[in-house]
Protein backbone atom coordinates (compact mmCIF):
# COMPACT_ATOMS: atom_id res chain seq x y z
CA UNK A 1 0.00 0.00 0.00
CA UNK A 2 1.52 3.24 -1.35
CA UNK A 3 1.89 5.93 2.17
CA UNK A 4 3.13 9.39 2.47
CA UNK A 5 7.24 9.01 3.02
CA UNK A 6 7.99 9.35 6.33
CA UNK A 7 11.65 9.32 8.05
CA UNK A 8 12.96 6.45 9.88
CA UNK A 9 10.29 4.00 8.50
CA UNK A 10 11.77 0.50 7.78
CA UNK A 11 10.14 0.45 3.86
CA UNK A 12 11.10 -0.25 0.83
CA UNK A 13 11.57 2.95 -1.27
CA UNK A 14 9.88 3.69 -4.65
CA UNK A 15 11.09 6.49 -7.29
CA UNK A 16 7.84 8.45 -7.22
CA UNK A 17 8.39 9.92 -3.65
CA UNK A 18 6.24 7.12 -2.34
CA UNK A 19 7.10 3.87 0.19
CA UNK A 20 5.80 0.09 0.31
CA UNK A 21 5.85 -0.76 3.93
CA UNK A 22 6.29 -4.09 4.63
CA UNK A 23 4.47 -5.42 7.68
CA UNK A 24 5.36 -9.11 8.88
CA UNK A 25 5.49 -11.16 11.82
CA UNK A 26 7.20 -14.21 13.52
CA UNK A 27 5.25 -17.70 13.29
CA UNK A 28 3.83 -19.16 16.69
CA UNK A 29 5.97 -21.57 18.35
CA UNK A 30 2.46 -23.88 16.97
CA UNK A 31 2.46 -22.51 13.99
CA UNK A 32 6.48 -23.27 13.21
CA UNK A 33 5.75 -26.88 14.12
CA UNK A 34 2.80 -27.47 11.99
CA UNK A 35 4.86 -26.14 8.68
CA UNK A 36 8.12 -28.52 10.01
CA UNK A 37 5.68 -31.30 9.74
CA UNK A 38 4.71 -30.29 6.59
CA UNK A 39 8.02 -30.85 5.04
CA UNK A 40 9.84 -28.20 2.64
CA UNK A 41 7.14 -26.20 -0.05
CA UNK A 42 7.17 -27.80 -3.36
CA UNK A 43 8.67 -26.72 -6.02
CA UNK A 44 8.63 -26.37 -9.87
CA UNK A 45 5.54 -27.48 -11.97
CA UNK A 46 2.75 -29.29 -9.90
CA UNK A 47 1.38 -32.94 -11.08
Amino acid sequence: MPVPRVEATPAVEASEGVRFLIRSRLFTDDEYRALEQEGPPLKGPRR
